[in-house]
């Protein structure tokens, strides 16, 4: 019977996985040798470190991660020694996007403009970038895309210049983190990008921590010419910088991807990947999401900002974050994953219908590109 090893917390991990072999969960965060004892399939998310030390000794043969990042994987490691991997690349790509947006409209509202009256550069046009590109088609937002290496393998792709997107309202990052190779972006927003922006662009790290040079980004927020920031991605997850945590306006715990529909996706792409290694024939998935359809309205005080908020409470994550902090500095890994944990998972917007009756055109066509159910 094949032994697998599963971290605890990948969504409907049992109900996958236990048909398939003997399973066994574990902490993600306590990842060790010892705890792989005789596993041949390891299944992780992005809190554990899989290296060739890790499973130098180890009976491993499959190593499957439930996200889009690989960074924490040491690929060659496993190609040295045989053992087949699957990612799940591009399963958070819509709430990724839908966390920008979300973003996007509350800036605008806070500082007095509408969400179209703002160019949006994007960092990297992969899964993520690609899905927030069509989201800013959609809504009429003008956008400023750079990404040199999809531009060297895709002639269909013109990539601008850092420096031109450097000139926008927004700057969203959206890149893995890559320390060396032609293309590296560990700190890819250095010190001089920083410095370059534009004062009062709003900064939007929904990557990963160490894509953009912190201390740099502090002083910056805290200068005479202040930027704005939100963070979902921290350099020492989950561990923060306590100071880019007072400095920036938004502050959440690595949850922008988090859905409901995203996580069961990335599990059903780890369970399919298995089955084909096994040599098992495509099979309907064991758990399905229901095709939820909540019902919203829009408020009349807010609007589609006050919406979005209402779907994607990202101000409650942010509130939660810091009062854990503030309580307990010295626990915040702990506090980090207990929110992610217990409050983190959301649905799509696709799972709302917002009453349309009465809201003006251009209001609904609106909705519309967002991704809700007009009735």
């Amino acid at each position: 019977m094949l032994k697998i090893l599963a971290d605890r917390e990948i969504n409907t991990v049992a109900e996958h996985f236990s048909a398939l072999g003997s399973l066994r969960l574990f902490d993600g965060r306590a990842l060790d040798a010892a705890t792989l004892a005789d596993a041949e399939v390891l299944l992780v998310r992005s809190v554990s470190k899989v290296d060739g030390a890790l499973l130098r000794d180890s009976g491993v043969r499959f190593v499957g991660t439930a996200t889009a990042g690989v960074d924490h994987i040491e690929l060659p490691a496993l190609e040295r020694a045989g053992i087949a991997f699957s990612d799940a690349a591009g399963c958070n790509a819509r709430p990724v996007a839908e966390h920008v947006i979300t973003c996007l409209y509350l800036h605008a509202a806070r500082v007095g403009c509408a969400p179209r009256d703002l160019s949006v550069g994007i960092i990297g046009c992969g899964h993520v970038g690609r899905s927030l590109i069509a989201l800013l088609d959609g809504l009429g937002i003008k956008h400023v895309d750079f990404d040199p290496p999809r531009a060297a393998r895709d002639a269909g792709f013109v990539s601008a210049t850092l420096a031109e997107v450097l000139t926008c309202a927004v700057v969203s990052l959206h890149v893995p983190l890559i320390a060396d190779g032609p293309w590296p972006t560990v700190n890819l927003l250095d010190a001089a990008a920083i410095a370059a922006l534009k004062p009062d662009t709003l900064v939007i790290n929904a990557a990963r921590g160490g894509i953009v040079d912190e201390a740099a980004l502090v002083a910056r927020l805290r200068g005479a010419h202040a930027l704005h920031a939100a963070i979902d991605c921290w350099a020492g997850e989950p561990r923060v910088d306590t100071q880019l945590l007072d400095a920036s306006w938004l502050a959440t715990p690595h949850l922008a991807g988090h859905s409901f529909e995203a996580r069961l996706l990335a599990t059903r792409t780890l369970w399919q990947a298995v089955r084909a290694w096994q040599g098992l024939p495509a099979a309907a998935p064991p758990v399905t999401l229901p095709a939820l359809k909540v019902e919203r309205s829009v408020p009349a005080h807010g609007g589609v900002a006050a919406l979005l908020a209402s779907v994607y409470p990202i101000g409650a994550h942010d509130v939660r974050m810091r009062a854990a902090l503030a309580v307990d500095a010295n626990h915040v890994g702990a506090h980090f994953d207990e929110i992610r944990r217990r409050h983190a998972l959301r649905r799509e917007i696709a799972a709302y219908s917002v009453a349309c009756a009465g809201l003006a055109p251009d209001t609904v066509a609106e909705l519309t590109a967002l991704g809700f159910h007009c009735v």
